[in-house]
């Protein structure tokens, strides 16, 4: 058991940060007195950076001086921007995609479907590299992250969330200006052979 210097209760050595620059071996203040703290310095900050009128910031990657318009926001941060430029931002996009053409594809994958880059090649690869409803082996270009790509598509239930396989461009987008409604799909296809050699 020790007390807090801070509140001073006397709480078991658990709650206190353990520190093994101190003899006790542990922090003099308990964890909740040091989060209380720290928030509150936090807040302090902030309050003292909103008082203070900031018109640029040093960019961590090319360490020049520039306008707050030239960095891209981040909740996360301190001043709610990132560290590096706009510029130097996409200049690493560049440099990562040359080095890994995959990289942001497999970020979107993990986070939109919850998948990795090898489950997904996984998929292409139990499905014989062919779209799950027409069987074409070719998956359709379109642009993302300003760079053309060729993946089928992820077909998912959008109520569930769950991923039912991998669709070229054409399959994806026509059942989806269906919304997934196999009335409607349906109906759609009895129109289509009605209508095939009129």
């Amino acid at each position: 058991m020790k007390k807090c210097t801070k509140c001073g209760e006397t709480k078991p050595l658990d709650d206190f940060v353990k520190d093994s620059r101190i003899s006790s071996g542990h922090k003099s203040q308990c964890k909740m007195c040091v989060n209380k703290l720290a928030i509150q310095n936090q807040r302090t900050r902030r309050a003292r950076l909103g008082s203070i009128k900031i018109c640029s910031k040093v960019c961590s990657s090319c360490r020049c001086d520039l306008p707050l318009s030239d960095y891209n926001s981040q909740k996360s941060s301190r001043d709610d921007l990132q560290s590096v430029c706009k510029s130097c931002a996409k200049s690493h996009r560049q440099k990562k995609l040359a080095e890994n053409p995959d990289h942001y594809y497999g970020l979107h994958l993990k986070k939109t479907y919850g998948m990795s880059l090898e489950e997904f090649h996984e998929m292409e690869k139990s499905q014989n590299y062919k779209c799950k409803i027409c069987g074409t082996t070719d998956p359709g270009t379109y642009k993302g992250k300003g760079v053309l790509r060729n993946h089928f598509a992820v077909d998912h239930d959008h109520d569930t969330g769950k991923v039912r396989g991998l669709l070229c461009r054409g399959c994806n987008i026509g059942i989806g200006m269906l919304d997934d409604d196999l009335k409607r799909i349906e109906a759609a296809a009895v129109y289509l052979r009605k209508h095939k050699h009129a």
